[in-house]
């Protein structure tokens, strides 16, 4: 299993994006926190919501 948070500017809003690979199975999450997240605030986001992020990702099928 495979977990990666990546962060990233779309233009308007702060993005992050939470993926979970297990075999040849792909999921994944989105949060939006608007305004740039410091280092401490993605860290906090992650301990108090990953694991419910994790429960709640949508099916996105097989990684080819």
């Amino acid at each position: 299993m495979c977990v990666e948070f990546d962060v990233f500017h779309d233009g308007q809003f702060w993005v992050g994006v939470l993926t979970l690979t297990e075999g040849s199975c792909l999921r994944a999450a989105k949060v939006v926190f608007g305004t740039e997240p410091s280092d401490a605030e993605l860290h906090t986001y992650l301990l108090r919501h990953g694991g419910v992020e994790i429960g709640k990702m949508d099916f996105l099928g097989k990684v080819q």
